[in-house]
């Protein structure tokens, strides 16, 4: 169940490292490439706040290569399209970071 009230992680699926890092999605000139072709990008160049359909996603000031980000829904509407293209790039995965539920689920 996707709630806008719900923040979510977007991030590699995955194990984490020894060091407990994530591993990177992508540089961040990658990450955001990914996105824009799915209409998702900031407003002025360098900047670390996303806007999409149905969406925001917050970047970690300054991370190069993007380990996770932040998603927040802003139209309940539209945003399980965007959901399915975004979880559908390879490795990535979106997990609600209040309930632990992963889209798409694990194949363990």
């Amino acid at each position: 169940m996707i709630s806008r009230m719900d923040p979510h992680s977007i991030q590699h699926s995955g194990e984490i490292d020894i060091d407990g890092n994530l591993p990177p999605l992508g540089t961040r000139a990658e990450v955001i490439g990914l996105l824009f072709n799915m209409n998702i990008g900031p407003e002025q160049e360098g900047d670390d706040l996303l806007y999409g359909p149905g969406l925001q996603i917050e970047l970690t000031p300054g991370e190069d290569p993007i380990r996770q980000m932040i998603m927040h829904t802003t139209d309940d509407s539209i945003i399980f399209e965007m959901i399915r293209k975004i979880a559908t790039l390879p490795n990535w995965q979106i997990v609600n970071l209040n309930s632990g539920r992963v889209f798409p689920p694990r194949q363990d």
